[in-house]
């Protein structure tokens, strides 16, 4: 899904890039218009860099819990990764469910043994 709405992102944007690049450069010249493209792919890669977390070397789980917050490296609220891989290791994630079944046959295994 995610290739699907990237691409779909990418032809929309060409799109736009496309149709407006000829006007934008009679209005304010060819290499104006090249800067004012070139300063949105630099907002852009600010915005990835201050808001978007490192994910190398991170678990499946962990990712899917550092990614159910909507600003999972918001700057603002003290951003520690660290801490959501303790968290997430420690079990107190709430999306992430608890193994009940081998629980139990652990604990019918100790009563069999004893």
């Amino acid at each position: 899904a995610a290739v699907g709405q990237a691409t779909f992102l990418n032809w929309c944007f060409n799109y736009v890039i496309g149709r407006y690049f000829l006007s934008v450069c009679e209005a304010v010249g060819t290499g104006g218009a090249f800067a004012m493209f070139a300063a949105v792919g630099v907002v852009g890669g600010i915005w990835m860099y201050f808001m978007l977390p490192e994910t190398m070397g991170l678990e499946l789980e962990d990712i899917k819990h550092l990614f159910s917050d909507p600003y999972p490296k918001a700057w603002w609220r003290g951003y520690n990764p660290s801490h959501d891989r303790e968290r997430c290791k420690d079990g107190d994630d709430s999306t992430t469910e608890g193994n009940d079944a081998s629980e139990d046959s652990d604990a019918s295994d100790s009563e069999e043994r004893t």
